[in-house]
């Protein structure tokens, strides 16, 4: 006569009461992540609220239509197509009462600043004359890192992943924003002439990776590089534009 049961086996209506409390466990799961994404999904993002007093043209930067935490200052005097050369000084870190590195180290900080410079170098190499020294065709770059937010690993990848977060992040990419928990970097960027030292751009910027950039939400050193690469191709477009005569 068989056994009711194999031995050590278990009765399937346990294995069902298992499963079904497995998979409340992971709904309720869910639903505390998506509770999670939604009340952190309109935090402001860390930042100054407008251009750093460290810049002399500060009282001039305009702030950019259609972009948060964007100020500019041109030179009406400037005339981009009398350069064709290009000196980038090494990253400078920020250091006025506007600086919020969060807590990371001066060691971090430098490192992720330090990005800025490196990548726009290899984006331009090839295209453009890298140069070393000031000359009369020749503009400045300086990066300086204002201010850097972190980002939360595995949040900042549940939101990519989980729907409610991927209906967020969908609406972000389309404003072109940068994803739910993920950092971001505050930049500025400033041109000069690289003999006169005169200051023809000054541009701030709060800048996150595209929202489904999945590689950045890895850590704040992965959105630290992602941005800079996003930086480095936006300032080769621009010369890009510029040298085509647009």
């Amino acid at each position: 006569m068989l056994e009711a049961t194999v031995r050590g086996a278990e009765p399937v209506a346990d294995r069902c009461c298992r499963v079904e409390s497995g998979n409340d466990r992971m709904r309720a799961m869910a639903l505390v992540a998506g509770g999670l994404i939604m009340a952190l999904a309109g935090c402001a993002g860390r930042g100054p609220d407008g251009p750093v007093s460290g810049v002399a043209e500060a009282a001039q930067m305009q702030p950019e239509a259609g972009i948060a935490q964007a100020w500019t200052y041109r030179n009406p005097s400037m005339n981009p197509r009398s350069y064709s050369r290009v000196l980038i000084d090494p990253a400078q870190v920020y250091h006025g009462a506007e600086a919020d590195f969060d807590d990371f180290s001066p060691a971090e900080v430098e490192r992720f600043a330090q990005m800025l410079p490196d990548e726009t170098r290899k984006a331009l190499q090839g295209s453009y004359p890298i140069v070393s020294k000031p000359g009369p065709d020749v503009i400045r770059l300086r990066f300086t890192l204002v201010a850097v937010e972190r980002t939360v690993p595995y949040a900042a990848k549940a939101t990519r992943i989980i729907p409610i977060g991927a209906v967020l992040n969908l609406g972000k990419a389309a404003a072109g924003e940068g994803g739910s928990l993920t950092g971001s970097l505050t930049i500025l960027l400033e041109a000069f002439d690289s003999q006169t030292g005169k200051l023809l751009v000054a541009s701030q910027r709060r800048v996150s990776p595209g929202a489904f950039d999945l590689q950045a939400t890895l850590g704040t050193e992965e959105t630290a590089m992602a941005v800079a690469k996003q930086v480095a191709a936006q300032v080769k477009q621009r010369f890009d534009a510029i040298r085509a005569g647009s």
